[in-house]
């Protein structure tokens, strides 16, 4: 029976010599590196991961890294409905990433100012304190059109929640994109992109309506020339139009006078209940006046 107790503390040690767990962070705010920012146990076996971080961006998981006989087995955390709470402990889960998203925080502010996060691992227990806060938001595009690489463009603030950019291509521009919702340094805060897989420009187009969860690429195909790609940050919505739109113009047209027609082409001073087509600037578009 000695030997038995002898085999078996013997293996156990060689497990745990062999066996090895790492978490960390990965989200937006560290170009969702599984190694930039890894989690200290808090004792040698106690399975309780901390991290203090002077600024949490919204958007990230939990990332367990189990390393048995030098061989990696990684799982990537998420929550269930994308929302935690400051303070209450959050349990998370992995698969399916339609079902535990990335982990954001309560409507209406960005991050977690002077973060401090405790994750046990035999519980999948996340809880985090911390003050909330306010980031300036900016945009850009994110996608392989324009150089053929991954890459993301700024798009230009023009005001009214208006973001806009000009690209211009010596030949057919084919690739996918997305819209990426930064702070000013360029780290990524969110996704913005298609509802449904399927969507391709490939002319000018009109206010794509666009999601943040459950998203797909957009998918592009325009022939050379010059485009301008203009985003609605309140709306979520995509306009391209051919040629060249600036930033005063954007705004210009924003402000333009509405002007209403019925649908025989009459215009209309004062539009009572009914459809009519509505003329701003150079956008036409057909409304439901109620």
């Amino acid at each position: 029976m000695k030997k038995f107790y002898a085999f078996a503390a013997a293996a156990l040690a060689a497990i745990s010599m062999n066996a090895q767990t790492v978490v960390t962070l990965a989200g937006g705010f560290n170009g969702w590196s599984a190694d930039a920012n890894p989690m200290t146990e808090t004792e040698a076996g106690s399975g309780i991961y901390e991290i203090k971080l002077p600024e949490l961006l919204k958007e990230f998981k939990v990332v367990v890294t189990e390393v048995v006989d030098e061989t990696p087995a990684t799982s990537w955390y998420g929550v269930e409905g994308g929302v935690i709470e400051l303070g209450k402990p959050t349990v998370l889960g992995t698969g399916d990433d339609a079902v535990y998203k990335n982990i954001t925080f309560s409507t209406g502010w960005d991050a977690i100012a002077n973060a401090e996060l405790k994750f046990e691992l035999s519980t999948k227990t996340l809880t985090v304190n911390g003050e909330e806060a306010k980031v300036e938001v900016a945009y850009g595009i994110h996608g392989s059109f324009a150089t053929g690489d991954w890459a993301t463009t700024n798009l230009e603030n023009a005001g009214n929640d208006l973001w806009v950019k000009t690209f211009t291509f010596e030949a057919p521009a084919v690739g996918q994109f997305g819209i990426k919702q930064m702070d000013t340094k360029g780290n990524q805060l969110g996704w913005i992109a298609a509802p449904a897989a399927g969507i391709v420009i490939e002319s000018e187009i009109e206010d794509i309506e666009l999601a943040t969860e459950n998203t797909n690429n957009l998918d592009v195909n325009l022939p050379a020339g010059t485009w301008t790609f203009s985003f609605n940050a309140k709306e979520l919505t995509l306009s391209v139009t051919e040629g060249t739109v600036g930033i005063d113009s954007v705004v210009a047209e924003e402000n333009a006078p509405a002007v209403y027609y019925n649908l025989q082409g009459v215009k209309v001073a004062n539009p009572e209940n009914g459809v009519y087509v509505i003329r701003q600037g150079n956008k036409v578009s057909k409304v439901l006046v109620k």
